[in-house]
């Protein structure tokens, strides 16, 4: 997060070089260009969601989560089959 020094540094040095009175429209500009990036990740996190959705990526997920956890008891029983087998 942003505290108030770091905020308080930024206005002394924006002041300092862009001049007080260009300091306020520098501002608004920044202030505008924060929000539409906002709405941009927003707008991106609702499209990956939906498509998310429509696609059932989580029952996939669990699908290959349930194969992967099966092959692991398959590699563990042959692993075990074949410790039996060894001699010595």
């Amino acid at each position: 997060m942003i505290g108030l020094t770091e905020i308080a540094i930024v206005a002394v040095a924006g002041a300092v070089l862009f001049g007080p009175k260009e300091l306020p429209g520098i501002a608004r500009a920044l202030g505008r260009q924060t929000g539409r990036a906002m709405a941009y990740v927003q707008a991106g996190r609702t499209h990956f969601f939906k498509f998310a959705r429509e696609n059932e990526v989580d029952k996939l997920h669990a699908d290959l989560s349930a194969t992967l956890n099966q092959l692991n008891a398959i590699r563990d029983e042959l692993r075990g089959g074949l410790n039996i087998m060894k001699p010595g």
